[in-house]
């Protein structure tokens, strides 16, 4: 599956095809059935404030590089 397909469902918010999720499902090494199963993978952990959720979604939109970087940021801030 090319990189735009996938990064179109999820920044586009595009509705995938049936094939495009078997093809997701496949590579994630799940079946479509567990893949539209909320109770056994929820799609939000609620136990999250809407703070903490929007730092994790701000967290994911980061290149790898600047992953690491505010990994190692919040490492230093942790120190005692």
């Amino acid at each position: 599956m090319p990189y735009s397909s996938l990064n179109n469902i999820i920044h586009r918010r595009t509705c995938p095809t049936v094939g495009t999720l078997e093809k997701l499902c496949k590579g994630l090494n799940v079946s479509l059935s567990d893949f539209f199963d909320f109770e056994l993978y929820p799609l939000k952990d609620e136990s999250l404030t809407q703070e903490e959720d929007e730092l994790i979604n701000k967290y994911r939109s980061l290149s790898q590089n600047k992953q690491m970087l505010l990994d190692a940021y919040i490492d230093g801030l942790c120190q005692k």
